[in-house]
């Protein structure tokens, strides 16, 4: 399996900032379950000071192309 984690501190509570719209995350979500189906997990949420996001996926080797005749 291939884990990748992402950690961003959050911003502290005086300071503006947008929310956004967790499109970038609903694309990744979709685009490993369309690879990879329940093999393949996205977790992400806050955790104390920090936004983390963890994805998981197997890691698969191409097969090597047939030659051409």
């Amino acid at each position: 399996m291939i884990t990748i984690v992402v950690r961003n501190p959050v911003p502290p509570a005086n300071l503006t900032v947008r929310e956004g719209n967790r499109l970038a995350l609903a694309n990744i979500r979709e685009r490993l379950d369309l690879m990879y189906g329940e093999r393949a997990t996205v977790k992400a949420g806050r955790f104390d000071e920090e936004y983390i996001v963890t994805l998981r996926f197997p890691y698969v080797t191409a097969e090597p192309a047939a030659p051409r005749t």
